[in-house]
Parts: C-alpha cells; sequence; structure tokens
C-alpha cells in the first residue's frame, strides 16, 4: 500500500467538490435556508426556528459559523472535508479486495457521481448521513474481524450520528444487529440509547417528550409532502445507480455476516424509498450509494474473466450519472436568478433597513427569514394571519410564490417596493399600516 493512496483517494473526492464551490452563485437551496436558520436562532437568537429539522446538520454547524462568522464558503468547505474523508474511509473496506486500480476506478465514479456533484457541497443532511454511515460500516467491518470492543462503540456511534442526520438511516443500524452475536447485540442497543441520550435530554428539557422533535418531523412531513409515483423513483435509480444493481445478483447467504448486512440494508432502503417515502427526490438514493459501491466491489471479486468488460459497462452507466449532474449545475450556476438579482434576495435586502419583527410572505420563507432576521409566516391565509400574527410588512409575489389569492386592496397596506428578477419573477414589498381588515 502507497503511503500516499489516501492522499489521492481524498483529493479525487475533495477537488472536484471545491471546483464545485467555487463556481456555486451566492444564492442556496431551500433547506440549507432553514438549517442556516436554526443555527443563527441559536447563537444570534433570531425568532424563526424550525425545530423539526434533522438535529445533526444544524447541531455541527453551530461551532463552525460561530467560528466562521457565518461565512457559506468555509461551511460548505468543512461539510465538503467530512464526505472526502469518508470516502477514504470507504477506499479502506474496498482494500480487503488487492486489485487497486479496480478500487481506485470504483472510487473515481462514485466521487464522481451526479448526485455527490450537486449535493456533496450543499447544507444538506443526505451526504452527512451517508458519510457517518461509511464510518459505521467501516468500524463494523473492523469488528468481525478484530473483535475489539472500541469499534463496536465506534459502530454504534457513528450509527446513531448518521441516524441523527436523517432518521432513515437507522434502517442500517437494524441490517447490522441482524448479523451479530447475541451478546454483541445487546451491547450495541445499549451503546445506542447511551450515545443518543443528548438527543433525548434535549426533547424533554425543550419540549418534555424524547421524541418531539421525531414525532413533529413525521407528522410534517406526511402532511405537507404529496405522494409521487413509484416510476419517478425507478427512473431516479436507473439514472444514478443502474451501474450498482448488478451487485443485487449475487447470492447473500455466500457472503459474509458483515456483507450480508449491508446487502439487506440495501434491500431495506430500496424498498422503504420505493413504498413508503412519499417523495421520490433523485438525492434520497445517497443513503444507498456507499453499501451499493461495497458490494459491487465483492460482485467484482467474483466474475473472474469478466471483470473488464463489467468495469467498461459500469463506466458508461455512471457516465450518465456525471452527465446529469453536470446538466443540473450548468443550469443552476447560470441562471441569474440564482445571484443577487434574486427576486427574494431583492425583496429581503430592500426590507433590512427597516429591521423587521414579522414578515408575512408566500415566497421562499426560509430566505426571507436568513437575510432579515425576522420572525417569517407563511401566507395561507392574509385575512385569517393579519390581525393574528401582526406582521409589518407583506412580501409577495403573483407569479413566482406559493398561490395564494391576495388582492391588496382588501386590507390597509401601503407598496414600498416592487422588484422583477432576470426570470421575469415579480416581487412586491407592502408596508401594514393596521391590523384592521377591510
Amino acid at each position: 500500500m502507497n503511503k500516499y493512496d489516501y492522499v489521492y483517494i481524498f483529493l479525487i473526492s475533495f477537488i472536484p467538490q471545491l471546483i464545485i464551490l467555487l463556481l456555486s452563485p451566492p444564492i442556496l437551496f431551500w433547506d440549507e435556508y432553514a438549517y442556516l436558520d436554526n443555527v443563527k436562532h441559536v447563537l444570534l437568537n433570531t425568532p424563526y426556528f424550525e425545530y423539526y429539522r434533522f438535529p445533526l446538520l444544524w447541531w455541527i454547524l453551530i461551532p463552525i459559523s460561530y467560528i466562521t462568522n457565518f461565512n457559506i464558503f468555509f461551511i460548505k468547505l468543512f461539510l465538503i472535508f467530512i464526505f472526502s474523508l469518508s470516502t477514504v474511509f470507504l477506499y479502506k473496506i474496498l482494500e480487503e479486495y488487492n486489485n487497486k486500480y479496480i478500487n481506485y476506478i470504483l472510487i473515481l465514479f462514485y466521487s464522481l457521481s451526479g448526485l455527490f456533484l450537486v449535493w456533496a457541497s450543499r447544507i444538506y443532511p443526505d451526504v452527512l448521513a451517508s458519510s457517518l454511515l461509511i464510518f459505521s460500516i467501516y468500524f463494523y467491518i473492523k469488528y468481525f474481524k478484530d473483535n475489539k470492543e472500541r469499534n463496536l462503540i465506534l459502530y454504534s456511534l457513528f450509527s446513531v450520528l448518521s441516524i441523527l442526520s436523517k432518521y432513515e438511516y437507522g434502517l442500517w443500524l437494524i441490517s447490522s444487529i441482524i448479523f451479530l452475536k447475541n451478546k454483541d447485540k445487546l451491547k450495541t442497543i445499549l451503546y445506542s440509547f447511551l450515545f443518543l441520550t443528548p438527543y433525548f435530554l434535549y426533547n424533554l428539557i425543550l419540549y418534555h417528550n424524547p421524541i418531539f422533535i421525531f414525532i413533529e418531523q413525521a407528522e410534517i412531513v406526511y402532511t405537507y409532502t404529496s405522494y409521487q409515483p413509484l416510476s419517478l423513483f425507478l427512473f431516479n435509480l436507473s439514472i444514478f445507480s443502474s451501474a450498482y444493481l448488478f451487485s443485487l445478483l449475487q447470492n447473500p447467504k455466500k457472503l459474509e455476516n458483515y456483507n450480508r448486512s449491508i446487502y439487506l440494508y440495501i434491500i431495506l432502503s430500496i424498498i422503504f424509498l420505493a413504498f413508503f417515502a412519499k417523495a421520490k427526490d433523485a438525492r434520497y438514493i445517497l443513503m444507498i450509494l456507499p453499501p451499493f459501491l461495497i458490494l459491487t466491489r465483492i460482485f467484482i471479486n467474483k466474475i473472474k474473466g469478466l471483470q473488464f468488460p463489467y468495469l467498461f459497462l459500469f463506466a458508461l452507466l455512471n457516465i450518465i450519472s456525471i452527465y446529469n449532474g453536470v446538466l443540473f449545475l450548468i443550469n443552476y450556476d447560470t441562471n441569474l436568478g440564482n445571484t443577487y438579482l434574486n427576486y427574494v434576495y431583492k425583496a429581503s435586502e430592500y426590507l433590512n433597513q427597516y429591521n423587521p419583527n414579522v414578515v408575512l410572505t408566500n415566497v421562499f420563507w426560509p430566505m426571507v427569514a436568513y437575510y432579515t432576521n425576522s420572525q417569517v409566516y407563511i401566507m395561507y391565509n392574509a385575512t385569517y394571519l393579519i390581525p393574528r400574527v401582526y406582521p409589518q410588512f407583506l412580501i409577495y409575489s403573483p407569479n413566482c410564490g406559493t398561490p395564494f389569492p391576495f388582492n391588496p386592496n382588501d386590507y390597509n397596506i401601503s407598496l414600498i417596493y416592487y422588484y422583477v428578477d432576470p426570470n421575469d419573477c415579480q416581487i412586491y414589498v407592502y408596508k401594514v399600516n393596521s391590523y384592521f381588515v377591510k
């Protein structure tokens, strides 16, 4: 093993993400603002707070944001570092199989997956969760091989951390515990509860229920997420992971126990995403890409004589994934609506001069909250809300916000700002003169 191999692997995953970060426009994705709003709520005591969000991401961003003074570049660089470090650990798992050139090829295409190109530099929990999953799998496999208690503890720790990043990663803990010895099952459960204690205490102290934000998150997702068709999931699976699907053709009974747990986790995750998750966003597939790569390496090792044809097919199918990721990035990065000409940004920046406390809007409310440091309410019914939440200002878009029949003549408000961005999104900012509804 060349001592520089781990450095090369790190750079293979880090450099593309650094380039993407440097080329990224300033406007973030929806949930990025929501997680940053939560960090601001803790550090700056701003009022807007989405308490039901997956907790680990915004918890770990609190010290990073404090140190960097909310510098988005360094916050994202930190998340990219975790992703790249996890790729090194994934490579270490593949080292069990001797041909390092095959391992390099697999890691290269894994790092350049269209999903990672789009999401690894985002302030989203998905890549963080999949990175922590890799650490957990690494120490899980090590425990099977050396039976050291330290590895069982670290496997349990990273399993819990991945769950706190996204709850559905609990499927890994279930899949992996099954193949442990009985005494190890008990110890893993005890360690996991121990590591979950801060989460339980947080919920108990603030909400008097040890799993309150888990319940709230599940209810919000169930209530406000629309069902998307199974066909969309199958389409995304074919675009972003078809190269890995062949690995499921091997007989799991002939695998080592620790690899059988990986196989089971993939199957359970596919069933969950296909039939139980209401939304079928392509990024959800990130939860199966790392274990899929491990299973693929095992599969390649078994098809002696067919390795080159399979690797050629693997490369071709991954190029489709890469193409889709690059195409998304080009469209997003070249859209003037994602620059400081963005309609929500312009309205929020204008409103800042008034130091608003409460804003009512039908557009991108986490973004409005981030740039105005105010409490923001969703304009689902202005007649109902104006006399109840007492907004000082309304931000309204008739063509690019949440559809809502809003007639300013029905309210005692004054237009103070109007703007149209490069995508023809119109935005109006109104000052509320009184809370009397005509």
